[in-house]
């Protein structure tokens, strides 16, 4: 599967509930659903465990239906921030404290431009 990266940096193609998505597979959805619980501690059924990536036209699960990094991103009109003048803002430093595996996607790639 080719790489889906995030505004965030996220890396979509490797997320569970993207995964999940396209595959259309509920056993899978049940699975992250109780990961998510366990691991973030947050109320999660497999029946939200929906989204076609950052910017695809479809369902995004949870916060990422509302993150202000995401609209940021869209509304700067660049693939993710990575490609932002002003990285890192307080939203991304924010959200890396808890996804440092997005932060590693995003310095990568701005040590690639």
């Amino acid at each position: 599967m080719e790489k889906l990266i995030g505004a965030c940096g996220i890396n979509c193609s490797e997320c569970q509930t993207y995964i999940a998505t396209i595959k259309d597979d509920n056993e899978y959805r049940e699975k992250n659903a109780q990961r998510m619980r366990e691991q973030f501690n947050i109320k999660v059924e497999a029946a939200d465990i929906n989204c076609v990536g950052c910017f695809g036209d479809g369902p995004h699960i949870g916060y990422c239906s509302v993150c202000k990094i995401r609209t940021c991103v869209a509304h700067r009109q660049i693939e993710n921030c990575a490609y932002c003048q002003d990285y890192p803002c307080n939203d991304i430093e924010q959200f890396h404290q808890k996804a440092t595996h997005a932060k590693t996607y995003i310095e990568t790639l701005r040590d690639e431009l």
